[in-house]
């Protein structure tokens, strides 16, 4: 009903916005970052200087590398039944993001880059990899959670808030990124760790509630509460049945809802554990 789709709406809203302070501290990359690792890095390797604009490319490189074995890691424990739910994947993202510049800030510290001292090429190289793997767990997961939350008519309107939260997160994150003009480098990097870390915390807090009500529509309809299961091929759909429409969505642990021919046959079937 139209409190349903309400609903639905307010939640959607609400995951979307619990990720603004990630991207708030994300969006610190592509600035203060790289003021750091320009004005405040030793980039010499023996007689070679390495350019500033390189530390940018470190991101997508290891984007493109960390994916596929990333997926393999999910699948696997997929198989093992430990898989994380979507919520606590965009939490673990967050809690990365937050260890990455808490690195920084750790290491601005004791090399005494408050000082005026230069820091290591290492520091700076280093914490871009568990800033990416924040990323990737947090950015795609969304994505995905997003799409199933906001389904059918409101799946387009559902991820354009998405990219809308982020575009606003970059505008905080530009005024966040006006304060490293009057704090200590470890400081600063200190403050964009805890902000990270406060959205892993509502994440994991709040986005398991938030989807429960996103999905309470859909529920009805035979139709997954598990953050981690997706539409899978039934080996119960009958053998006639259209490939778009027969498939089964895990409901339960051990149910499942056959959708045959794009009518909704709900059946539970019985799954022992072996």
């Amino acid at each position: 009903g139209d409190n349903l789709g309400v609903r639905r709406g307010i939640a959607v809203l609400a995951i979307c916005l619990l990720t603004v302070p990630f991207w708030m501290a994300y969006a610190q990359s592509g600035s203060t970052l790289q003021l750091f690792f320009d004005l405040r890095t030793d980039r010499t390797v023996g007689r070679f200087t390495l350019p500033s604009p390189w530390l940018q490319a470190i991101n997508p490189i290891l984007c493109v590398g960390l994916q596929p074995p990333l997926q393999r890691f999910w699948a696997w424990q997929a198989c093992k039944g430990t898989e994380p739910s979507s919520a606590l994947k965009m939490a673990v993202g967050a809690f990365l993001c937050g260890l990455s510049f808490a690195l920084l800030a750790a290491g601005s510290y004791m090399h005494g880059v408050d000082a005026g001292a230069k820091s290591s090429l290492l520091l700076p190289i280093a914490m871009v990899l568990p800033l990416t793997l924040g990323e990737l767990y947090l950015s795609p997961v969304g994505l995905s959670l997003i799409s199933r939350c906001a389904a059918g008519a409101g799946t387009s309107t559902g991820l354009g808030i998405w990219f809308l939260s982020t575009g606003v997160a970059d505008l905080a994150g530009g005024w966040f990124s006006s304060l490293y003009s009057i704090c200590a480098p470890s400081h600063f990097f200190g403050i964009a760790a805890a902000v990270a870390a406060a959205s892993g915390v509502l994440i994991w807090w709040l986005t398991p509630l938030l989807q429960r009500a996103a999905l309470a529509e859909r529920t009805q309809l035979g139709f997954a509460l598990s953050a981690t299961t997706s539409p899978l091929t039934s080996p119960h759909a009958s053998p006639q049945a259209s490939p778009q429409f027969s498939q089964a969505v895990r409901l339960e642990p051990h149910s499942f809802a056959k959708l045959s021919n794009g009518q909704i046959n709900y059946q539970v079937l019985s799954h022992n554990k072996k």
